[in-house]
């Protein structure tokens, strides 16, 4: 049996997100406070998972450890149970986390000052490898229609005109506002790259961890010259291990990407991450489904607590992470989402995620429910005070 309403494990002087809370709030977990910031989840990884990384330790020998052809069928059945996407083993390409493969596509696809598309508001990391990398950043800001989010198809193709722009990048689903992109957004982002030769990168690291009624669809359908990123981190809590799986099917591409990133060092993965992987693919889907189904709850108390405020949270689509719109009271009290944060709540601030997300929060629910519901109490509380 599956219980993931235990007491969170608290991470003191091993885990980033732990630590950052701890140095705000040295008595956080004395008061039982989690933080819901980071995008990774509060619960145990999947007993399945453990046992296997148990058991290969057991060897007393951590050397060197490539795939073999289990791992890959197993890269290969997820894949094509989930996304319905025929892969060969031939196009799965192992780095050490997506954000490596970003920073090496934008090394082979671009040179210095040429502009990167991102839709915004974006995961900040976008911004950061764009900006290390000596790129030049365009935001296009998504339509926001009181909390759906919808491409600005105008907007997006005259940046694909420009002939300084030289690639995109691609997040579905979507974070932070947890959205994912439909099929006919994602057939007009594929045909503006064939008429303006701009090639796109779709991270979708998210892509297992769909809300029920919702379905998922692969940018590789639109697009064979597209780099698609997966990874098992998001989805089994396993964003330690420093894996992900890039899909590249053109091979001249492949071929450019794999050069570059052995060059670099970029290509290595760890041997505990293989195990990891096969297990989580071959033996995870029921937990991974009553992740999800919690994911879903957590999402649901979040919506009912603030309908009844004036905040407009988007629908959950996608992801665990919370987009909530604060600006109906910031403009009277622009230090209420620092006010939820001094009490507790420990939440990004959404201008993280660019300019489009100034007095919105982003909120990691991956966690025990009832630190959802506390959190909401305390942000229901400060709200109902103004």
């Amino acid at each position: 049996m599956i219980n993931l309403n235990d007491k969170a494990i608290p991470r003191r002087n091993m885990n980033y997100k732990w630590d950052e809370m701890l140095t705000a709030n040295p008595h956080s977990i004395q008061e039982d406070l989690v933080p819901f910031t980071v995008a990774e989840m509060e619960w145990m990884t999947d007993s399945h998972i453990i046992e296997a990384v148990q058991e290969y330790m057991g060897n007393c020998i951590l050397g060197y450890t490539f795939p073999n052809e289990d791992y890959y069928q197993a890269v290969q059945d997820w894949l094509q149970d989930n996304y319905g996407l025929n892969v060969s083993q031939e196009d799965i390409v192992m780095t050490p986390g997506v954000i490596t493969a970003l920073r090496t596509a934008i090394q082979i696809m671009t040179e210095e000052n040429d502009g990167v598309i991102v839709l915004t508001p974006s995961y900040q990391s976008f911004f950061k490898i764009i900006n290390e990398t000596k790129r030049t950043l365009v935001n296009i800001s998504l339509t926001n229609h009181e909390g759906n989010y919808t491409l600005n198809t105008e907007a997006l193709e005259s940046a694909f005109a420009n002939p300084n722009n030289k690639m995109m990048i691609l997040c579905n689903p979507h974070n932070p506002v947890g959205h994912i992109w439909t099929h006919d957004e994602l057939s007009t982002l594929a045909q503006l790259s064939s008429k303006y030769n701009i090639p796109v990168v779709s991270d979708e690291i998210h892509a297992d961890l769909i809300m029920p009624g919702y379905t998922f669809t692969s940018y590789a359908n639109f697009d064979p010259h597209a780099i698609i990123c997966t990874a098992p981190s998001k989805t089994f809590n396993l964003a330690g291990l420093k894996l992900s799986n890039i899909i590249i099917k053109d091979l001249a591409l492949r071929n450019k990407f794999v050069t570059h990133a052995s060059r670099y060092g970029a290509m290595g993965v760890n041997a505990l991450a293989i195990v990891a992987t096969h297990a989580a693919y071959t033996q995870g889907r029921p937990w991974l489904d009553t992740v999800i189904t919690q994911i879903n709850k957590n999402a649901s108390i979040i919506q009912e607590t603030f309908s009844k405020t004036k905040a407009v949270v988007s629908p959950l689509e996608a992801t665990y992470l919370m987009w909530i719109d604060f600006r109906p009271y910031t403009k009277e009290h622009p230090e209420l989402i620092q006010e939820f944060i001094d009490n507790g709540v420990f939440v990004h601030e959404g201008s993280l995620f660019g300019e489009d997300g100034k007095n919105f929060i982003r909120m990691n629910i991956a966690t025990p429910q009832h630190y959802i519901e506390k959190a909401c109490t305390t942000m229901l509380d400060i709200i109902n005070k103004l």
